[in-house]
């Protein structure tokens, strides 16, 4: 090997020994690495709220723990800047989308379906693979194909669109009606908890919230 060799060599190897010494990036990098199969594996099991490390609402939920023993999340939320559209003013009823249009029955369901799915089990299992995953709870069951496919999923009084799919460690979950969206991120973190991130998205506002489990 020649002189220039060496200390190009020299010079990776402390680039990798820096990069692997900075906090949580080889923890990263490994969680990123996980197949499918392997990310399905530590989502299965048994899990438990952990209330000390997720931040739940000051406002009181219909009885202990919400309906079904359910948690009400404390979510950060921000209002959305909605432009102006050019050509004049407004007409009869409002754009699909219009805060101030009334809403369709079937879309109200959906929405009070969507309110549901974003409340937060006290406990639930989970049985994942990488092409499938089922969640039991209080509630009910929900099973959902892993396949970053768009499927309709039948509520009360109106359907939602739902879709899961990987994203490197993480299970990516949407589901959305016609003017509103809830964005369900499960994934778990170093010390072997589940971390489940919900984000809702609507033309009006958008809210973040985060639960964290132990597992029994």
């Amino acid at each position: 090997m020649t002189c220039g060799s060496e200390r190009t060599g020299a010079v990776a190897a402390a680039v990798a020994l820096t990069i692997a010494s900075l906090p949580g990036v080889a923890l990263r990098l490994t969680a990123q690495s996980g197949t499918p199969a392997e990310v399905a594996a530590k989502l299965t099991g048994r899990w438990k709220l952990n209330t000390e490390l997720t931040p739940t609402s000051t406002k009181p939920g219909r009885g202990r723990g919400g309906p079904g023993g359910a948690a009400s999340l404390a979510s950060a939320s921000a209002p959305v800047q909605r432009g102006g559209r050019g050509g004049g003013g407004g007409g009869g009823g409002g754009q699909p989308g219009d805060a101030s249009a009334p809403l369709m029955a079937e879309e109200v369901a959906a929405q009070a379906a969507l309110s549901t799915l974003h409340q937060v089990p006290i406990e639930l299992t989970i049985e994942a693979s990488a092409e499938s995953v089922t969640f039991r709870e209080p509630r009910g069951e929900w099973h959902f194909t892993i396949d970053g496919k768009t499927s309709t999923m039948a509520v009360p009084g109106g359907t939602l669109r739902s879709k899961s799919r990987w994203d490197r460690g993480t299970l990516h979950q949407e589901f959305s009606s016609a003017q509103r969206k809830l964005v369900k991120l499960w994934s778990v973190d170093a010390n072997d908890r589940l971390v489940l991130v919900e984000k809702v998205e609507s033309v009006t506002f958008n809210s973040e919230s985060k639960a964290v489990f132990d597992r029994q």
